[in-house]
């Protein structure tokens, strides 16, 4: 079928791409928590709760982040599937 608006099945793979790269992100994330709560075991007082509070927040926000970004690759991945069936019903369309 002819391709009027853009390669579909490039869009495709480039959501693809999107979606892993927010899961390696994800696993940066834990990764990178999981360490750090591990480096403070020695700790105790209030410096380790200041330290692990924040924390907790910076990873609450890319993880946020990590969310948003999979969702913006399953959306490019939807809108290439989108865009191929109307390219499929304007395909068929006799003018």
């Amino acid at each position: 079928m002819a391709k009027f608006v853009c390669d579909t099945d490039e869009v495709s793979t480039i959501g693809d791409n999107i979606s892993k790269a927010a899961s390696d992100i994800s696993a940066a994330i834990k990764n990178y928590s999981n360490n750090s709560e591990n480096a403070l075991s020695g700790w105790d007082g209030d410096a380790k709760k200041s330290f692990l509070t924040a924390n907790n927040e910076h990873v609450k926000v890319a993880n946020s982040d990590s969310e948003f970004i999979d969702a913006l690759g399953k959306f490019v991945k939807e809108s290439a599937q989108a865009i191929d069936e109307l390219e499929g019903e304007l395909s068929n369309l006799k003018i």
